[in-house]
């Protein structure tokens, strides 16, 4: 189930509240219900809070729902409505670097924490002696998507195109799969060993490894 982020933004609300005081009441959906209504002088019912926070079909989201939870929790409508915004945060330093990066909220404070412990701060060289060269990055980031991802991937065979000189790929039709062949002397094929994702997986393990030894012994990048 994708993430809900009416009952997140609630959630984060109630235990911001719980560390400023461990005995204040409750940030129910209810409550959420009055104070929206007290501070944003927009009424919705604790049931249609719940319909939201539950991701119920037929729930209506309009404009002034967007603004009252915008005005209230204090992040943008985009955050709300796409999940592909990786951001909640308006302005500020945080913003600016989602916005820029791609990374998520949480993927920053990550990185700003690992900054400010002394006890870690020395990893973030890692990260840019990594990202530093961008094929290398690039490369080794679309094996552990691989690896990690490998449900995501449909086989399929790529060829190239004499007119337009590019390579064209094309999905596998349902019960074919990609293999190696082995022939004999004479070119007749004798036997295959079928690829499947599990196999694919595998490889784009080994292969990170092997990215992982060209930055530590960059000899043979450096020859090129």
């Amino acid at each position: 189930m994708p993430e809900n982020r009416f009952k997140q933004l609630r959630e984060e609300e109630a235990g911001r509240r719980r560390d400023k005081d461990p005995k204040c009441e409750l940030f129910t959906q209810d409550k959420l219900s009055k104070e929206l209504f007290d501070k944003c002088h927009y009424y919705i019912s604790s049931s249609k809070i719940k319909k939201l926070e539950t991701n119920t079909e037929g729930v209506k989201i309009g404009a002034a729902l967007l603004l009252a939870y915008k005005n209230f929790f204090h992040v943008s409508i985009d955050w709300l409505i796409d999940s592909n915004v990786k951001t909640q945060f308006l302005s500020g330093d945080i913003a600016i670097t989602s916005k820029t990066t791609g990374l998520s909220d949480d993927a920053i404070n990550t990185l700003s924490q690992l900054k400010k412990d002394p006890s870690t701060k020395y990893l973030l060289q890692i990260l840019n002696v990594l990202m530093e060269d961008k094929d290398s990055f690039t490369a080794l980031l679309a094996n552990m998507d691989f690896f990690m991802n490998p449900h995501t991937y449909s086989p399929g065979v790529a060829t190239n195109n004499p007119v337009h000189g590019k390579r064209v790929v094309n999905p596998l039709h349902a019960g074919d799969c990609n293999a190696f062949i082995k022939l004999n002397s004479s070119k007749e094929c004798i036997g295959t060993y079928e690829i499947d994702q599990n196999f694919m997986a595998s490889a784009c393990m080994i292969k990170i490894f092997e990215i992982l030894l060209d930055y530590k012994f960059p000899t043979k990048k450096e020859q090129v």
